[in-house]
């Protein structure tokens, strides 16, 4: 079955990536370190391409740009590219920086719940007396 992949590319591969270099640039510093055996290379422009482990895949508007402004010189913050290996695109994935509170949600509704629950039992203990 084939799966999403999901690649982040950090600050780190975006200080210390090569501009116009295809092979060094950050998408392919990201590659590298989350696909070891990979040798991506980058291509930009009107026919853009992401080639990773003998697979091409089109990159999307927003990740072309963001690979054009990088060659540029101009900032770029930290992204996620997701692969598709069925449809053969990449992607701008989901930030990673953002995660929602699930968990400070779960535990302040278990909280109240609790609170509740004492609350209700010391309020049904004082109408039986």
């Amino acid at each position: 079955m084939k799966t999403l992949r999901l690649i982040q590319v950090t600050q780190d591969d975006i200080n210390n990536g090569e501009r116009m270099d295809r092979q060094n640039c950050m998408v392919a510093r990201a590659l590298k370190r989350a696909i070891p055996e990979s040798f991506p290379r980058v291509d930009k422009g009107w026919f853009a391409s992401i080639e990773v482990c003998t697979k091409t895949y089109r990159p999307s508007k927003e990740i072309n740009q963001r690979i054009i402004a990088f060659d540029r010189g101009e900032p770029v913050k930290p992204f996620v590219i997701c692969f598709d290996p069925k449809l053969k695109t990449a992607t701008l994935g989901p930030d990673l920086s953002f995660v929602p509170p699930l968990a400070s949600l779960r535990f302040e509704r278990c909280f109240s719940e609790k609170k509740y629950q004492r609350f209700r039992s010391a309020d049904l203990a004082g109408k039986s007396r």
